[in-house]
């Protein structure tokens, strides 16, 4: 965070820093609940700032890490009243295309590889 410029506003970041330190943690000691307290902190932030595609990043993580044994209502509840965010990278390389066929943009000078469009999204 040094690298940022003073003043520069990153709270943006937390939810997303707070989620990969979660996996982290959870990789180091999966049988400790200190993952999912680092995935409350993230999906609280998210919530706070207004971030509901962070949020639901978090989510499906802490989904993921709480496995079916642990199925929780609430979080699948709140994952389906944002399924609207999903496969966003996707989606916006989709509508970048339709953008560059209407200006004629040349396939060759497209930043996106096909490749790249045929993968699963990461939930983005």
């Amino acid at each position: 965070m040094e690298m940022v410029a003073e003043g520069s506003d990153v709270r943006w970041l937390e939810p997303e820093v707070c989620r990969i330190a979660a996996l982290i943690e959870h990789d180091i000691r999966p049988q400790e609940q200190a993952a999912h307290a680092l995935l409350g902190k993230a999906i609280d932030r998210a919530q706070t700032f207004g971030f509901p595609v962070f949020e639901r990043r978090c989510l499906a993580t802490l989904a993921e890490l709480q496995g079916p044994e642990r199925h929780d209502g609430t979080v699948a509840a709140r994952l389906r009243q944002l399924a609207h965010l999903g496969d966003l990278d996707r989606r916006a390389s989709e509508a970048m295309r339709e953008v560059d066929t209407l200006l004629g943009v040349p396939d060759d000078l497209d930043p996106v590889p096909e490749s790249v469009l045929g993968r699963k999204g990461s939930g983005a």
